[in-house]
């Protein structure tokens, strides 16, 4: 009986942290489906990059997986990171950086907390 209750009573910030997990995710979703058109557009780039960019970041939905890939396996950032920074742009490690340092490891720490607590 208290196990249901105290399930029933976390389900309101279980609710608001999926939601905020989700909205951060669509917010990096977009930016870096913005970021890699240009890559994917560009016919002078080797057409195998151009693919991969556009199968892992090419529309809203493959870049919102992919985000979420990154956000929930542990070591998710390894593929389309990796192939960003190595084969697009340096630069995009920074992008990937800040993800995981703000809401991979932040935001996931805060919501960890506020279960446990």
């Amino acid at each position: 009986r208290l196990l249901i209750k105290t399930y029933m009573a976390s389900m309101l910030s279980f609710f608001w942290s999926i939601v905020l997990l989700i909205l951060a995710m669509i917010i990096s979703a977009i930016i870096i489906g913005q970021m890699i058109q240009s890559v994917v557009l560009d016919a002078a780039r080797d057409l195998e990059v151009r693919l991969e960019a556009y199968e892992m970041f090419g529309t809203f939905s493959r870049s919102f997986i992919t985000m979420f890939e990154v956000t929930v396996s542990a070591g998710g950032w390894s593929r389309s990171g990796r192939f960003l920074t190595y084969e697009v742009d340096r630069r995009f490690f920074l992008f990937f950086f800040a993800y995981f340092l703000f809401i991979s490891f932040s935001l996931m720490k805060v919501i960890s907390a506020v279960f446990i607590k």
